[in-house]
């Protein structure tokens, strides 16, 4: 799994060393979710996302107890199809991008 690590910043010419590692599958998880939640915010406005996230958070665990043979089966499913386009996207896109080691610009 390729991870970026050792992020320099620089604040007025305090510099602060953070050794951070991210994994690909999390910052493509990451740009997803904030993607689809970027769409669904923009077809209405935040009480009702509340109040659908208020619904959705008092029937969903009802439903799943009713229903939990068919949802793991069908959540099974959908985690390899899942697993194996992501494979297609790290092979075809991810894996193209060039990275290089982060180089420290000194300061005189």
């Amino acid at each position: 799994m390729t991870e970026v690590s050792n992020l320099v910043i620089d604040f007025n010419g305090l510099r602060a060393v953070k050794v951070r590692t991210i994994h690909k599958k999390a910052y493509v998880q990451v740009v997803a979710g904030l993607w689809v939640l970027s769409i669904v915010g923009s077809w209405c406005n935040f009480l009702t996302l509340f109040y659908i996230l208020f619904v959705l958070l008092h029937t969903l665990p009802v439903l799943y107890e009713k229903y939990d043979d068919k949802i793991d089966a069908f959540a099974e499913k959908a985690m390899i199809e899942i697993k194996k386009q992501y494979a297609i996207l790290d092979a075809k896109v991810l894996s193209k991008i060039p990275r290089g080691p982060l180089k420290d610009k000194k300061r005189a």
